[in-house]
């Protein structure tokens, strides 16, 4: 606007475009306060900011005259504030995005700015730092403040920055990481140097993964150069410690019963000595190591403190340092074998990175502990086969496919008469007689054509170093994808001689053989039955073709419990030894008893065979049976008879025959009931059954069991489960645990004098039942007998008594008669009267 067009308008006009005064007017108060004054304003009329300032003009009373008004346009210095704030705002921004701390000092080594990693990094927060010196922070040592001091910040002043100084700071809760500081002048508007810009990066990660890379180079290394599981084992362990600077190491295997054990370790040590691991469910499976290996992946333990599933370790862990772990599963062609278990003193040691390392170190491992093991076994085989090869007492040769030896073993040596170093590199056709160089040289081509072609095992004759010619057998086989052979030759020579001298015997020996009364069978060391004569198959009950051939244990004769017998008369007839063996076998449905004689057969000094001479001893053994049941009988009975006539009570008689007839028999209780005046008496044994006898003697009971159960006159059930209708009798049987039971009458002359009765918990033989039987009748007689001496003793017992008896009562007849006798004497005076009383009384 011009001048001229200003004058006469109202200031909040020009200014505002308005036509209403301005709250707060400026203009008023500078007139109220006669002072001047400043202020910023926004002029909407013009459209930019201003920078105002009021000078009152005094008249000569003191009063307000005039007012000079001055205004600056502030329109460059407020893009200029812009500018500085948004690249201060920008700078602010970046700073915070940075992935690494930022710390911004002045020369005074105070904080001014810190961004959001320093935070996460050092654990302090922003305002607890903001003027503080790192010193006070004590964020390293002091040795690293000397080291700023006197190296790092002379570089600084002189080049305006230093990159990559490595060092190690601590965090507000006093623990330590590795660390890259990075730091640069920071220089002012007059580009003098104002403060300083430190950058710091946490290379914790990369630490570990150096360390990780570390040991998996060195175990790399020791895979390569270890000839010893154990050792590579203990390496492996102590290059973890020594060289990761972990502060244990240890591998345990896994055992069948679900344990894990320790068979290397390197570091703080003692751990192990306390501890038990598992790989199982329960609560020691369900750490690091039993995890890894129930899931064939890495466990890492990362709060040993706090992880709850560390419970039954974390007392000894903490004694030791540990703050994490990790558990790495070895595995084998996804076979897991055991694990490898690494613990640091940091926690959360393990990142993503390095977990990835180890689990390669742990497969490496695996690998090398199988590779070792493979070799080894490879090793053993090899020996087992090169050990078998010089000890299978047979020649075995390797040619190749123009006949020349490339290997002899020691029977070779002796097959051909010369040393292995004359034989190695001669054509194996040298030693063959003249009469079969064709055959056998045609078998050689035709076995190179097609290994089917040629047979596999031939008869041919070869001449030793010394011009003797030999009868051998060799075998021959191609070797697998060469065209070598490998020949097992056995020399028969001394077989055909022997065969010769057995034809010449065998129609001798071959009708001692066929004729022999007794069982004769030929068995090799293998048990089979070569050969055996014609009265053991009548024996036995078998055909030729059904026995030879066979093992003993294949023709099913022999019951079990005798098996362990046969097998030790066998290893002891091995070793030279003859010896009479007497067992039971089972031909059909019947039972045989057999005494064996075995004799060693040798031939040329060696063993060959067995000899078995058998005779069916079976009716000896039932003689032998029944005679030793007569003479038990008899024994039984005698023992009665001594008792009855040594004045012995019925009761003890027949207790110590029921004692004596239960264990012959194998029974569990035995009672004889018998009557005795109008009732029932009962012997048992034992008497703990006492419902069972009381219910005996009672004749409802008895006569019930008779009438439902008796065939014959005896009474015998096998299985009282499988009856039906059950008695009083029966159910307590049941109830003591009996399951059989016999009801005999005991008879003499077809009169019944009492009841045998014999219970078992198993069932009773049919040879034991009919023992009872025999062994009722004659106790029926001896009980007889018994029962007629208690008698005769009562008897006389009686009588004794009535004489008794009769003489006192004689005594008291003859006292009055004597009265009588003296009366008539001395009162009746008629002397003839007195006579005849005298006389009737005598």
């Amino acid at each position: 606007m011009k001048p001229e067009e200003l004058v006469g308008r109202k200031c909040y006009g020009v200014l505002h475009n308005s036509d209403k005064l301005c709250l707060d007017c400026l203009m008023l108060r500078t007139l109220k306060d006669k002072k001047s004054g400043v202020r910023e304003i926004d002029s909407f009329n013009i459209g930019i900011p201003l920078l105002v300032s009021p000078f009152p003009i005094f008249a000569d009373n003191g009063e307000v005259s005039a007012i000079i008004f001055t205004a600056k346009d502030l329109s460059e210095m407020r893009r200029a504030e812009k500018e500085r704030y948004d690249a201060l705002r920008r700078a602010t921004e970046i700073v915070e995005a940075m992935a690494d701390a930022v710390v911004i000092l002045n020369f005074d080594r105070k904080i001014q700015q810190v961004n959001g990693e320093f935070e996460k990094h050092s654990g302090w927060k922003r305002e607890e730092v903001i003027g503080r010196t790192i010193e006070e922070l004590e964020m390293m040592s002091e040795e690293m403040r000397q080291r700023i001091a006197s190296e790092i910040m002379p570089r600084l002043m002189k080049h305006g920055f230093v990159q990559n100084v490595e060092l190690t700071l601590i965090r507000k809760d006093g623990t330590n990481f590795p660390a890259l500081m990075s730091l640069s002048l920071l220089k002012g508007a007059d580009g003098k140097p104002a403060g300083i810009i430190t950058v710091i990066r946490d290379i914790t990660e990369m630490k570990r993964v150096e360390r990780a890379l570390k040991v998996l180079s060195k175990v790399n290394q020791a895979i390569a150069q270890a000839k010893n599981e154990k050792e590579l084992l203990n390496k492996a362990c102590g290059i973890s410690v020594e060289e990761g600077g972990y502060v244990f190491a240890w591998i345990g295997y896994t055992m069948e019963d679900k344990t894990v054990k320790p068979v290397a370790k390197a570091g703080i040590n003692g751990y192990l000595d306390v501890i038990k691991v598992t790989w199982d469910e329960s609560e020691t499976g369900k750490g690091p190591t039993g995890t890894a290996i129930r899931t064939k992946k890495p466990s890492v333990m990362r709060a040993i403190a706090t992880d709850p599933l560390f419970e039954p370790w974390r007392e000894e862990a903490l004694k030791k340092g540990y703050a994490s772990s990790i558990a790495l599963p070895l595995i084998y062609r996804d076979n897991v074998f055991g694990a490898l278990n690494i613990y640091s003193d940091e926690k959360d040691a393990f990142d993503e990175k390095e977990v990835e390392l180890l689990k390669e170190l742990a497969d490496n491992l695996a690998y090398g502990i199988a590779v070792i093991r493979e070799i080894k076994e490879k090793e053993r085989i090899e020996g087992l086969y090169r050990m078998v090869i010089e000890n299978t007492g047979t020649a075995m040769l390797v040619v190749d496919e123009d006949t020349k030896i490339v290997f002899a073993n020691n029977e070779v040596e002796k097959l051909y008469g010369l040393s292995n170093e004359k034989i190695v590199g001669r054509s194996f056709m040298e030693f063959v007689a003249e009469e079969d160089l064709d055959k056998v040289m045609g078998h050689h081509k035709l076995r190179r054509l097609d290994p089917d072609l040629a047979p596999r095992s031939y008869e041919a004759k070869f001449v030793d170093a010394n011009g003797n010619v030999k009868h051998v057998l060799p075998t021959v086989a191609i070797i697998p994808g060469t065209k070598q052979s490998i020949i097992s030759t056995i020399d028969v020579t001394e077989l055909r001689k022997v065969e010769r001298k057995m034809k010449e015997n065998e129609g001798r020996y071959k009708a001692i053989f066929e004729k022999s009364p007794l069982a004769i069978v030929l068995t090799g060391f293998n048990m089979r039955i070569i050969d055996c004569n014609d009265t053991a198959l009548k024996l036995i009950g078998k055909s030729r073709e059904e026995i030879v051939g066979k093992k003993w244990m294949e023709l099913g004769i022999f019951e079990e419990e005798y098996l362990l017998t046969i097998m030790e008369s066998f290893y002891r007839g091995m070793g030279g030894e003859t010896e009479i063996t007497e067992i039971k076998i089972n031909v059909g449905s019947k039972e045989k008893c057999i005494r064996v004689v075995q004799a060693l057969l040798e031939k040329n000094e060696k063993p060959y065979a067995f000899l078995s001479m058998i005779e069916d001893i079976t009716l000896e053994k039932i003689s032998e049976k029944r005679l030793k049941e007569t003479i038990e009988q008899l024994r039984l009975l005698r023992a009665i008879d001594a008792a009855i006539t040594s004045g012995k009570s019925l009761d003890k008689i027949l207790r110590k025959s029921l004692r004596k007839l239960k264990k012959m028999v194998r029974c569990d209780f035995a009672c004889i009931v018998m009557p005795r005046e109008s009732r029932m008496d009962v012997i048992a044994e034992p008497e703990i059954f006492k419902t069972i006898y009381t219910l005996l003697t009672d004749r409802k009971n008895t006569e019930a069991l008779r009438i439902a159960r008796e065939k014959g006159r005896v009474v015998r059930v096998d299985s009282i489960l499988e009856l039906e209708n059950l008695f009083k009798v029966e159910l307590e049987l049941l109830k003591s645990g009996m399951r059989s039971y016999i009801f005999i009458p005991l008879l003499v002359r077809k009169e019944e004098i009492g009841l045998l009765f014999i219970a078992s918990k198993g069932r009773i033989s049919d040879e034991n039942f009919k023992f009872i039987k025999e062994t009722a009748n004659q106790l029926a007689i001896a009980l007889h007998e018994a029962i007629l001496y208690d008698l005769k003793k009562r008897a006389y017992k009686q009588i004794e008594y009535n004489i008794e008896q009769f003489a006192i009562l004689v005594d008291h007849i003859r006292n009055p008669l004597a009265a009588i006798m003296a009366l008539a004497e001395l009162e009746v005076e008629n002397k003839e009267t007195a006579e005849k009383i005298i006389k009737q009384v005598e």
